[in-house]
This record gives structure tokens, C-alpha cells and sequence, in this order.
């Protein structure tokens, strides 16, 4: 028999002893690894967090607990040192397995636990050996990884200065069962807090203490106005806000309200009446002279001058002449001017000044 699993005080403690197996082969950008590997395509994983990003190793089986290997998700124990051991290992550092996924912090969305088919996971209808999934979700570069030994990191994206960041919506699952919730759940607190842009960039996963139970996910829940121009993009505006944008916004743990309208009082009566430090920010689906309307509506109340301070984020339905604006955020945040790369914004970016009358 296995010694008992010693109780984990912290999340990195706990992250430490805490494997999941993947639903997926390794990412395509770390193909140039696993050419010759003899890896499952379904590999054991481990989470390693650091302040800028988050790493996925596929486990060795020398550290594999014998009686786990046939389990869909499983703990460990450091495998005693040998003789046989590297001299990295007799000098006390620890082995660098191989790399299953890699992603920056700024790329990942957040995570959700679901039922084996996908729909969102009860709590109160656990069945402890039962298969259930912890979903990540991300929006990293459709650029290529390198083996950039020779440069300042390892492992960085590649791609032309000159051409504007491309990103598509990913999502990993994993399976545990659920005997393994309460752990997997600490897992699942973790990755949502360290997505959230909120985040303190300079804490530690070392000092983060267990989550309680009924902790929030990552802090108080994220609210976004969502405004959508129907007129917009030939009448297809709102069938292309719910598949490209709305799941990133679920995703992200986001909650939206939304409206949907193309009168020019109407706008203006939205922004004279919004309620201030409530919504994070106002996302307006349409072109140039929607968010014009809008911003007038904001000039007009008493307190215009802190009205005015009101985060906005603009989501090009198309890339016509009349998203000028949302063109010069893409530019200068180096990202594509798509519905995707804005909605990828707006959840990760942060609100800075800019100048709309010169």
C-alpha cells in the first residue's frame, strides 16, 4: 500500500501532486518535441504557474504511482533518487519534463469544470467515480513556437514584426474523477485568479493559500454593456457577436447585458442613464458613428467629467471604412483587426487614455 497523500496547505503544494489526463495530443507548436517522444497522445499533465506563464508538463512514467497508471487523472510521489540518476539530479534540480503546452498569462481566458459531455458541472451531482472535465480556455497567436535556446527565453512566439497578431479561440480539456473534485477545484480557482487581468502581476503561486470552498472564482464578477448596431455588417451583426464574441466573454467569466439597437436616441439615452464603476466596460458592436453617438450621450450629463472616464471597447463587425477607430486600437495593440483579436482585447487589455477629437 501506498503511504497516505500528505494534506496540502497551499495551491502550489497541491498543484505539485495533482496530474490530469489530456483529451488532447501536445499542442502543434510544441510538435518539434514530441517528434520522437514516446508520449501517449493522451498524456498525464502537471500545471506550473509562474508570474508570466503557464505550463502544462507531460508526466514521466518514473513518477507515476504504479497503481494510477490506468487512472484518467492521479497523484504522485517524487520517485526516490538512484544511482542511475543524472548529475542534474544528484545536484538537487529538478528535471525538466517535457513541455506539453506553454502559454503567457495575457493569453489565457479561464477555465470551467464540466460534465464528461460538455455541459456545465453541478457540485451537488458528484459521483465520486464518475469521469468529469476541467476545461482551459485560451486565445494564443496562431504564430509557431521556437526553440529559442539562444535567447533571453526559451520558447517565444514567431512571428513577422511587421504583421498584425492573429489569434483564434482554444480550448484543452482534462479528465478526473470525482473523488478528485475538491483538488481540482483548487486547480480551477487558481487558473480563472491568475487569468483575471486584475491580478497583482507580482504575487507568487508559492503564497496563494487554499481557496475556501465557496470562494468566488476570481474576485467580483466581471460586467460588460454590450451595444450592438443591427444594421451593421449587412444585418449579420448580431449572429456574429454570439460566435465569435459572446464565447470568449462566457469563457472569460464575463457577464454581459445586452442591447440590441440602431435608434440614435436610444444610444445616447443608454450612455445619459448608465450607472458609473458598474459595468468594466461598454463594448459597442458597430462602426464609428454608433460609439459617436454614444460618447455624446456621455458629454451630455451633469457629471460628463467622470462619465467620461467609462472604459469603451469597440467590436469591428467588419473591417469597412467606417471602423477607423477600432483599426487604430488593433494597430497600436499590434493585433489583427477581427472580431476575435477585439473581443481578445477588451477581456485582457486594460483601459488607457485616448484622444477622440484630434
Amino acid at each position: 500500500m501506498s503511504p497516505p497523500q500528505q494534506q496540502q496547505r497551499s495551491v502550489a503544494e497541491l498543484l505539485e501532486h495533482l496530474h490530469l489526463e489530456s483529451s488532447q495530443p501536445p499542442d502543434e507548436r510544441f510538435a518539434w518535441l514530441h517528434r520522437h517522444s514516446q508520449h501517449t497522445q493522451h498524456p498525464l499533465v502537471q500545471f506550473e504557474f509562474s508570474k508570466t506563464h503557464l505550463t502544462l508538463r507531460i508526466v514521466p512514467k518514473r513518477l507515476r504511482r504504479t497503481g494510477d497508471r490506468g487512472r484518467k487523472s492521479a497523484s504522485h510521489e517524487k520517485a526516490p533518487s538512484t544511482g542511475s540518476s543524472s548529475s542534474s539530479s544528484e545536484e538537487g534540480e529538478k528535471p525538466r519534463d517535457p513541455i506539453f503546452m506553454k502559454l503567457q498569462w495575457d493569453e489565457v481566458l479561464g477555465a470551467h469544470l464540466q460534465m464528461a459531455c460538455g455541459q456545465p458541472l453541478c457540485r451537488r451531482s458528484i459521483v465520486p467515480r464518475r469521469v468529469y472535465m476541467l476545461a482551459l480556455y485560451a486565445c494564443p497567436s496562431e504564430g509557431l513556437m521556437t526553440n529559442g535556446s539562444q535567447q533571453h527565453h526559451h520558447h517565444l512566439h514567431h512571428h513577422k514584426d511587421d504583421l498584425p497578431t492573429k489569434r483564434r479561440l482554444r480550448e484543452w480539456t482534462f479528465r478526473f474523477y470525482g473523488d478528485e473534485i475538491e483538488r481540482v477545484t483548487q486547480l480551477h480557482h487558481a487558473l480563472n485568479k491568475w487569468a483575471d487581468p486584475r491580478r497583482d502581476s507580482l504575487e507568487e503561486i508559492h503564497t496563494q493559500a487554499l481557496f475556501k470552498p465557496d470562494e468566488a472564482i476570481s474576485g467580483p464578477q466581471r460586467k460588460f454593456r454590450v451595444l450592438i448596431d443591427p444594421s451593421e455588417g449587412a444585418g449579420w451583426s448580431l449572429r456574429k457577436y454570439e460566435q465569435f464574441v459572446a464565447p470568449m466573454f462566457r469563457v472569460a467569466n464575463i457577464e454581459t447585458t445586452l442591447e440590441i439597437t440602431a435608434d440614435v436616441e436610444r444610444i445616447r439615452e443608454i450612455a445619459k442613464q448608465l450607472p458609473l464603476n458598474h459595468f468594466e466596460c461598454v463594448a459597442v458592436a458597430g462602426g464609428d458613428n454608433y460609439l459617436h453617438e454614444f460618447i455624446q450621450g456621455l458629454m451630455a450629463r451633469p457629471d460628463w467629467k467622470q462619465a467620461i472616464r467609462q472604459p469603451l471597447g469597440i467590436l469591428p463587425i467588419d473591417s469597412g471604412s467606417a471602423n477607423g477607430l477600432a483599426a487604430s486600437v488593433a494597430h497600436h495593440g499590434h493585433e489583427n483587426l477581427d472580431l476575435v483579436n477585439s473581443a481578445f482585447t477588451l477581456v485582457k487589455g486594460r483601459p488607457q487614455d485616448l484622444d477622440i477629437t484630434s
